[in-house]
């Protein structure tokens, strides 16, 4: 009887144990399917776009794994337009909140992303055009989770034709955290990844209405932009409504133009023209290197970037350029460079070629598509050499090899 007895409690207690494992299991597989639909509800509802999930499982340490998540605008789900795709997502919620059964996200760590910030040229649109993060009357730090991206691209490519152009993309690393002092304002931390160990950070703040900007960055990872540059020291600051108007301005202090990156493959429109960036433009023109400090101002709206209107201030700091339109190099360059939509003007700049000095005043109109020039070089005693000859325009070489110049002279020559 005993025997029995002994048996029979043992089967009791395996069959209890077996229940409580499937009841665990059942437990788990609906926890984790709660909080993970939870998870992309909030996700949506934070950045008011689109957010779809392949898989969703409980993670070992007690946090929601989110296998395959993407990010898309809420008017378009094609795949190719989505804003983030993510191999991995690990969600945490606040322990109070899951005891008070109002679950909310804490933190986000995402890893092996993509950002794909893209412009449709064909609607005039920006996939990251809908994401609105409202701010306003919002308790943070309850509301915002932490957001870390880890082992991730951020890239800028254009849409048009059913065709996607990729015009930049870097190796990114990224922190956004909610204030903790009930300011109403978000502070981040971006690292962007260079191959060669020039690592590019920028730190910030973000509230309703207000963006702010400041540290170092360095254009060698920037693959349509052909010439290095980097800034040391960089402050900027957006202001925008609620309609997207927005106002920007930015200053920066020794920026430095490097090497020519000749090693970097140019970035082609579909057909097959150079991309039209006014940086690279200006880069392509001037050819320059040395330092500079900047100031640039810019209006308009968020959703119509095409449109800003933009002006602003480059300080010489003893610049070499060589104009393509007069490819004649001049070193140590001072004065300042006015700059805006229609128009360059270039402010009591002087330089040397060689030993010879020359200054260089006058306006360059719609300088970004069919320049029309109005530029005044003079010198009191330029050296008549094989490196004017060169620059000079075909007719006027013709002329100097008619009299065949040499010495020094006082020049006063438009362009």
């Amino acid at each position: 009887m005993k025997n029995i007895d002994t048996k029979k409690r043992f089967y009791i207690r395996l069959f209890e144990l077996a229940a409580f494992v499937v009841l665990a299991w059942l437990s788990v597989q609906l926890l984790t399917a709660v909080l993970g639909k939870r998870a992309i509800e909030q996700l949506s509802e934070i950045t008011n776009t689109e957010v779809e999930a392949k898989k969703i499982s409980f993670h070992i340490n007690g946090s929601i794994l989110i296998k395959d998540m993407r990010i898309s605008a809420g008017h378009d789900l094609n795949p190719e337009k989505s804003i983030l795709i993510a191999k991995n997502v690990y969600a945490r919620f606040g322990l109070i909140s899951l005891l008070t059964l109002k679950p909310r996200l804490k933190k986000l760590n995402v890893k092996d992303f993509v950002l794909n910030v893209q412009q449709d040229i064909d609607e005039n649109l920006w996939n990251v055009g809908t994401i609105n993060f409202s701010l306003a009357n919002a308790d943070l730090e309850h509301i915002l989770p932490c957001i870390q991206l880890k082992r991730g691209i951020i890239k800028y490519s254009r849409y048009m034709d059913g065709k996607i152009d990729v015009l930049w993309q870097m190796p990114m690393s990224a922190e956004l955290n909610p204030d903790k002092r009930g300011e109403k304002l978000c502070s981040f931390e971006v690292v962007t990844l260079s191959e060669n160990g020039l690592n590019n950070t920028l730190f910030g703040r973000w509230q309703e209405g207000k963006f702010s900007v400041s540290g170092g960055v360095c254009s060698l990872d920037i693959l349509s932009l052909q010439r290095v540059w980097s800034i040391f020291d960089i402050n900027g600051e957006l202001n925008y409504d609620e309609q997207g108007n927005y106002y920007f301005v930015l200053s920066s202090e020794a920026m430095k133009f490097d090497k020519s990156a000749d090693e970097v493959k140019t970035i082609s429109n579909n057909d097959g023209t150079r991309d039209g960036f006014r940086l690279n433009r200006l880069f392509e023109r001037f050819d320059p290197s040395g330092t500079a400090d900047i100031v640039l101002a810019a209006k308009g709206n968020l959703n119509r970037l095409e449109n800003s209107e933009f002006s602003g201030k480059i300080f010489a700091h003893g610049l070499k350029i060589t104009d393509s339109k007069f490819p004649y190099q001049l070193e140590n360059m001072w004065g300042i460079i006015h700059f805006n939509n229609e128009k360059i003007v270039l402010d009591n700049l002087t330089g040397l070629h060689g030993q010879n000095k020359v200054a260089i005043d006058g306006l360059i109109d719609n300088p970004y598509k069919k320049p029309n020039y109005n530029v005044r070089f003079l010198s009191d005693g330029l050296a008549l050499d094989k490196d004017l000859y060169d620059a000079l325009k075909p007719e006027h070489q013709k002329l100097w090899e008619h009299f065949s110049p040499s010495g020094s002279a006082a020049i006063d020559y438009r362009l």
